[in-house]
């Protein structure tokens, strides 16, 4: 992790450098990321390892280095992600700062994509709170 950081830092003052291998860098931790969320959504189990906290903090500090505008364009921006993500981000540990942040960051790109909320809410059924209110109630 040290390493990964110290590598990065070097790049800090021209980050665009990294624009040539960012994806080949990104791509494969959001997949990480994303099959992590699917799978803690799916099992109700929202731990996370210290690997797991590892893989976060590496993607944070690329994301400090490059930015966010830029490191976010290689998220998965499908629509079928907003209710794992906002669930995940509902029942997260907060104790650790990159997973919250780079929930965040991926619902905002999630959100760009015009669709009905409708659609995808597979809870609005009776006596459960929609999709809309749980976003709202993380927003507050």
């Amino acid at each position: 992790m040290c390493r990964i950081t110290f590598i990065l830092d070097q790049y800090q003052e021209q980050s665009n450098i990294l624009d040539s291998i960012l994806e080949e860098f990104v791509a494969p931790l959001i997949t990480f990321v994303k099959k992590f969320v699917l799978k803690c959504v799916a099992n109700k189990d929202y731990k996370n390892g210290n690997e797991v906290k590892q893989i976060f903090a590496v993607l944070g500090h690329i994301i400090k280095v490059r930015g966010y505008k830029t490191v976010i364009k290689f998220f998965p921006h499908e629509v079928s992600d907003m209710e794992p993500v906002t669930e995940m981000l509902q029942n997260c540990d907060y104790s650790q700062v990159m997973l919250p942040y780079t929930l965040v960051l991926w619902l905002s790109i999630i959100v760009l994509v015009p669709f009905d909320l409708t659609s995808i809410d597979s809870v609005n059924q009776q006596n459960q709170v929609i999709l809309v209110n749980r976003i709202i109630n993380l927003a507050t």
